[in-house]
């Protein structure tokens, strides 16, 4: 990797460019505002989601038990009062 020792970048960058000219050019439609992507590098800098994965999971984990305690108790209970 002789980039790498030597620090130089420039063939990095270059091919960077051309991506990016290539991205601005025939993707310009659906490229979201430099604002968005801004704010989106903001989110993940805080890592806002990445606790949101664990606390969604325990949210439904919680909801699928409380529906399913409910329904069991509901069909034991029809059950012996039929």
């Amino acid at each position: 990797m002789q980039p790498q020792r030597d620090n130089d970048w420039s063939k990095a960058d270059a091919a960077l460019e051309k991506d990016s000219a290539y991205q601005h050019k025939y993707g310009a439609a659906v490229m979201p505002s430099e604002k968005k992507i801004d704010i989106e590098i903001l989110f993940n800098t805080f890592q806002v989601f990445d606790r949101f994965d664990t606390d969604i999971s325990f949210g439904w984990t919680c909801a699928f038990t409380i529906c399913f305690c409910k329904n069991a108790s509901a069909k034991s209970a029809d059950k012996w009062h039929s």
